[in-house]
């Protein structure tokens, strides 16, 4: 959306494990953090993310311009090392002002136990893969070589004009 406005285009929620409900606060909203990252993973890798909390303490646990802290639980490390793979960055945002995120946090599901058997099927597919099929370089080169999307490209950058030629058409009624 050009105005920066912000709209939701989807909503996860998942019931803590057994051993999960033991841990520590600060552990519980970063896993909420990791969790978020994992489940949406297809749309966020190589993408910039903004992750809003409001638990403070994340902005400087997990704050991608700084290095990991000396000292800090292997818990936390390992998802500080998960969270390293995206371009990220955490922002504050007071609890007041998430009440979606708040609702489903207060809405539990009646499953207990979430079946992790989901990252084990990803990993088996990832593993099938020698080499990815297309990366992003690949698309921008192709795109660049190709005279109609560069075009489109350089308007999705620049502007549209009023009027586009007929082999223009149907990416210009997908401009918006």
């Amino acid at each position: 959306m050009d105005d920066r406005s912000e709209a939701p285009i989807s909503f996860a929620s998942r019931t803590l494990k057994s051993c999960e409900r033991n841990y520590a606060q600060i552990d519980r909203e970063a896993l909420a953090i990791v969790f978020g990252l994992r489940k949406y993973r297809q749309y966020v890798t190589g993408r910039k993310v903004t992750v809003y909390t409001d638990h403070k303490p994340l902005i400087g646990l997990f704050n991608s311009k700084k290095t990991i802290p000396e000292v800090i639980s292997p818990r936390m490390l390992r998802w500080s090392l998960l969270l390293g793979a995206h371009d990220y960055q955490i922002r504050y945002r007071p609890g007041a002002q998430m009440d979606l995120a708040d609702a489903l946090s207060r809405l539990p599901q009646q499953d207990s136990e979430p079946d992790d058997n989901t990252e084990a099927d990803d990993v088996l597919m990832v593993e099938g893969f020698r080499r990815p099929p297309l990366d992003c370089k690949t698309i921008a080169e192709e795109t660049e070589k190709d005279p109609a999307l560069h075009q489109v490209l350089l308007w999705a950058r620049h502007g549209w004009p009023n009027q586009v030629g007929l082999a223009y058409q149907e990416h210009g009624k997908r401009r918006h």
